[in-house]
Order: C-alpha cells, then structure tokens, then sequence
C-alpha cells in the first residue's frame, strides 16, 4: 500500500466449508514468514481480503473479522483484519445501484 503497510489478497472460486477456518491460517503464516525476515517492525501487515465467487452465511457482501475478546467486549482491531467480499452479492447489490463506485 502507499503507506508501506502489506495486504495479503486471497481468492476462492469454488464453495469449500472449512475455508473460513483455513483463512486466518493463511494469514498467520504470513505474519510467521514476516518475523523470519525481520520485517514486521518495518512493515504493517494488517489485512487480509479474501475475494469470494460464493454466497457465505453473511447477509453483506462485506464483512469485517478482528480479533475480539469476548470477556471484555475488547476488539484488537490495530492486530488483524480479515475482509471477505463475496462477488454474487457485490454483483446484486451494483446492479441494484446499491454501491457507489467512487465511495472508497
């Protein structure tokens, strides 16, 4: 990114169940890989967008997962992110003019 920070983008076609146990695993090698080389104190991984040609259980075609404690309500949002877009309900929602293109 232009602020120097690292985004992992992933994509998945086909319907698998366990991918959204397997994505934070994705992520997490990446932080392990980063360490190894010294550059997580360089460089911000933050988010990981995973690309979705499926409908998940969300209602949105854009959801948000933190790292959150659920015994203090505590959200560890500066840790991780992991963005999930899921294209059938991105592509309903254009076609309904639901999105703005221009609304980053």
């Amino acid at each position: 990114m232009n602020d120097g920070s690292l985004v992992n983008i992933e994509s998945q076609i086909e319907s698998q169940k366990s991918f959204h146990k397997r994505s934070p695993m994705y992520n997490s090698k990446i932080y392990a890989v980063l360490i190894k080389v010294g550059m997580i104190m360089k460089s911000y991984l933050k988010s990981m967008i995973n690309i979705l040609d499926f409908i998940s259980s969300t209602e949105n075609y854009h959801s948000t997962m933190v790292l959150y404690d659920k015994k203090i309500n505590f959200v560890l949002e500066d840790i991780m992110e992991i963005h999930y877009i899921e294209l059938p309900k991105f592509r309903k929602d254009l076609r309904k003019g639901n999105i703005d293109l221009n609304d980053l």
